[in-house]
């Protein structure tokens, strides 16, 4: 299916669709170990804020890192599957002038982990006081925050924890004052506000060169209805492998809310897929086109008039394996489930053979026949096996088998190829060039028509690919020109050629004065011209078979003793030619 954004459409039919537009890269060889490429493995004056990255391994389902302060520690992060993209920044930053040991995981759907080595790095001390923050919830001058709310807020470069200030007027934290909430983003307030009321929030950000000066926001809040408490995926549910390309997602519904929004991603808290879409009070929807082998972080978020739900937890799946190239790990064969397809790039066929059948004979489970003139929309002519084609032109085969899953239903894979008709037809004979040689005749056959033509002097051949025959006795000779497809094969029969004399001796004693063709006809039909020669090719005379013939003058001067040429042109554009002598 095209990549075609449906989202929109979905939400008007009720029905939310929308494309999953990840990228993985198709397992072609084992897989390998990898290691960090920034920071390198020992670097120093790391800053606390740095994205770890790393090189690519093809055809792996995801990657898990452990992190931590002493080696194989995880006190920093432990076991988490960060998805398949070669790269991870750590939300809060890491701690300063610290050394910071990382370890990654390779995760295959079909094959156990491959943990690798483990590298390390050492953190910059903090060298300047962190700027402020933003408080992303509530926002500044927010109405209507239910009671029940977090605060959160963006992380910032070198801050080690953050102050959080709560009052019910400006400048007075009557509520919380100057907590040390730790180097996180986010906090529950453990009290709930109260209805209809003005508040007054800092969140500050420190380090041990001290605190930042940031404003204080102001937010209000609404009546006692509570937002909605959050849900969990019914299918696929959290930890899933093998989930289809196209699955339809179902979640359970949640008492009180009104709605959902959903965020998907290829790592934790991304939204790359889908980015807090509304949709709307529907329990489930279809995704299309996810990409294979690949980890899918899901988080739904209720809703209701009081608010969005908090606190939602994050969820991952895995997708099929998809259509190949790729190792299975029991066996260590490469896999892809793709047809190849086997099929010419160009057909030709007889033109009175139209229309005719073209069929695919290789064991596939479907075959679709498109016509795709180039600049056109494709047409679907054809979903069997064989497809009736009447005309010559561009077309398309697309090949595809149905590759099961273990919950019953299976996903495509395909290929597909362009081939060209082109048609092919009998010869016409349009010419035939007879040149007088040492010994015997040169024949030059001429032809028109669309096919692939072969050339013989007898019905049986042997044929060859030239229309050229050198030292051809043709007397009662027939050319033949056969139509390589099996088109048909054309014919002509050239006679005697013994009508032009050899000499003539135009010195005025009555006696072989004039150069004539002897009768009116040569090799088997009439003669309409003749055209005379000199030896260097200038056009001296043109006779008619019906005059007495050839003088031996040009432009009222007698022609030298000399050889001459002769080109003689019958009814049917047959050209022989010839050489004669002139004697005096």
């Amino acid at each position: 299916m095209g990549k075609i954004g449906l989202l929109v459409l979905g939400l008007l039919l009720n029905t939310s669709v929308w494309h999953a537009n990840a990228t993985v890269a198709l397992l072609a060889s084992a897989q390998s170990c990898t290691v960090l490429s920034n920071p390198t493995d020992g670097a120093v004056n790391v800053p606390t804020n740095v994205t770890l990255n790393w090189d690519a391994v093809p055809g792996v389902g995801g990657y898990i890192l452990d992190i931590g302060t002493s080696p194989g520690g995880t006190d920093i992060l432990e076991n988490t599957n960060i998805g398949f993209n070669p790269f991870y920044t750590l939300p809060q930053g890491y701690p300063e002038n610290t050394q910071i040991y990382v370890t990654i995981t390779l995760f295959f759907l079909n094959g156990d982990p491959v943990r690798c080595s483990e590298s390390s790095f050492r953190t910059a001390a903090y060298d300047a006081i962190p700027a402020c923050t933003t408080i992303i919830f509530p926002e500044a001058n927010a109405t209507g925050v239910p009671i029940n709310s977090n605060i959160t807020w963006n992380y910032v470069a070198q801050a080690s924890s953050y102050l959080v200030y709560l009052g019910t007027s400006p400048g007075n934290y009557d509520l919380i004052n100057g907590l040390d909430v730790g180097n996180v983003n986010t906090y529950d307030i453990p009290f709930d506000l109260n209805e209809e009321t003005d508040y007054y929030l800092r969140v500050v950000p420190v380090n041990r060169l001290g605190a930042a000066s940031c404003a204080e926001i102001t937010f209000g809040t609404r009546d006692a209805v509570v937002p909605p408490g959050c849900t969990t995926l019914i299918y696929p549910s959290d930890g899933t492998s093998d989930v289809p390309l196209t699955p339809e997602l179902s979640w359970n519904p949640v008492d009180g809310a009104t709605g959902y929004y959903m965020s998907i991603g290829t790592s934790p808290g991304a939204t790359d897929i889908l980015d807090f879409a509304n949709l709307g009070n529907q329990t489930s929807t279809f995704v299309l086109d996810f990409e294979s082998n690949i980890s899918v972080f899901v988080t739904i978020f209720p809703y209701n008039e009081a608010g969005v739900a908090q606190g939602c937890i994050e969820e991952v799946f895995y997708t099929a394996l998809g259509c190949g190239p790729f190792i299975d790990f029991e066996s260590g064969e490469l896999i892809d489930f793709s047809p190849v397809i086997d099929f010419p790039d160009t057909f030709l066929l007889c033109d009175q053979e139209l229309p005719s059948i073209l069929t695919y004979e290789e064991e596939v489970d479907q075959v679709f026949w498109y016509s795709s003139p180039e600049g056109s929309p494709e047409v679907l002519l054809s979903s069997e096996e064989d497809v009736l084609l009447s005309q010559p032109g561009r077309y398309r085969i697309e090949a595809v088998n149905f590759v099961p899953l273990s919950d019953g239903s299976s996903y495509s894979c395909s290929s597909s190829q362009f081939f060209e008709v082109s048609l092919s037809s009998i010869a016409t004979i349009t010419n035939v060039t007879i040149l007088n040689q040492a010994v015997g005749s040169q024949i030059q056959i001429a032809v028109e028509g669309e096919g692939d033509y072969e050339y013989a002097l007898a019905i049986d051949g042997p044929y060859q690919d030239s229309p050229i025959f050198n030292n051809v006795d043709i007397n009662a000779t027939t050319v033949f020109v056969r139509d390589r497809l099996g088109c048909g094969i054309a014919q002509r029969t050239l006679g005697q050629t013994d009508g032009f004399p050899s000499y003539f001796t135009p010195n005025g004693d009555g006696i072989n004065d004039y150069w004539q063709l002897r009768g009116l006809a040569s090799v088997g039909e009439e003669v309409r011209y003749i055209r005379i020669f000199d030896r260097y090719g200038k056009l001296l005379k043109q006779i008619s078979p019906l005059s007495p013939g050839w003088d031996g003058t040009a432009g009222g001067q007698r022609m030298p003793s000399s050889t001459y040429w002769f080109q003689a042109v019958t009814i049917s554009n047959t050209e022989i030619t010839g050489y004669f002598a002139l004697k005096r």
